[in-house]
């Protein structure tokens, strides 16, 4: 699956990406809009990676983003995009090995982790969930803390994060997904959803009490909603 999230200002900018192994990025809030402190912020994984963050900021010149495009390749490792530099060189005729892609040469280039809080293999559930929200969850859960657990949906009252989509949305801006997977799917359905169980994508799979992901989609309270949403 491939999938892609946007955060923008502009309606006409919007395509948010969002996939499995990617890191979050949060659009910047303008003068006249007020930043909102997610539910999140005491998280432990939250707090660490916002403590990193500020200490970025202090060594670089800040600027400001017009734009937020966050893609996402589901998957899509350091072995996987080894494969794929060999192989685009090669169909160039050139050397494999020393050839580079096209995000290769962006100006700056990092790693990630993509381990649950409950698990070292994660699931796109947990790893779309984090990148979103800036916090690690438990498998098979959506847009809920690691104190909720999975399929129990009693548990999961209260323990709602708040996504990166829906803080733009409060800041009046413009939102959106393309994904190639079905919309209730666990990576875009990160964006929006709060589920203990990623399979609960609609009314027939939902546990009693608690709201399916297509519902959610159809209902989502954020701002005025998604601008744009296309999925496969």
């Amino acid at each position: 699956m491939r999938s892609a999230l946007l955060l923008s200002s502009l309606l006409t900018g919007v395509i948010l990406s969002a996939c499995t192994t990617t890191e979050t990025a949060t659009a910047p809030v303008a003068p006249d809009r007020v930043a909102s402190v997610p539910p999140q912020a005491n998280d432990s994984y939250y707090a660490a990676g916002s403590a990193a963050v500020d200490a970025r900021a202090e060594t670089t010149t800040p600027k400001r983003a017009k734009n937020t495009i966050i893609f996402v390749g589901d998957g899509m490792g350091v072995s996987t995009i080894t494969a794929g530099r060999i192989y685009t060189g090669q169909k160039k005729g050139l050397d494999g090995e020393s050839y580079k892609l096209t995000m290769e040469t962006l100006p700056n280039v990092a790693l990630s982790k993509t381990y649950a809080n409950d698990g070292q293999i994660a699931d796109s559930a947990a790893t779309a969930t984090a990148m979103v929200t800036g916090s690690k969850v438990n498998m098979r859960t959506l847009g809920l803390s690691q104190e909720a657990p999975f399929g129990n949906c009693a548990a999961s009252q209260g323990k709602e994060l708040t996504t990166v989509f829906e803080m733009a949305e409060a800041a009046g801006m413009s939102t959106g997904i393309v994904s190639t997977a079905r919309i209730t799917h666990a990576t875009p359905a990160s964006t929006f959803a709060k589920a203990a169980s990623r399979n609960w994508e609609n009314d027939t799979e939902v546990a009693a009490g608690c709201k399916d992901i297509a519902a959610q989609l159809i209902d989502w309270p954020a701002g005025d909603g998604f601008e744009v949403v296309l999925g496969g």
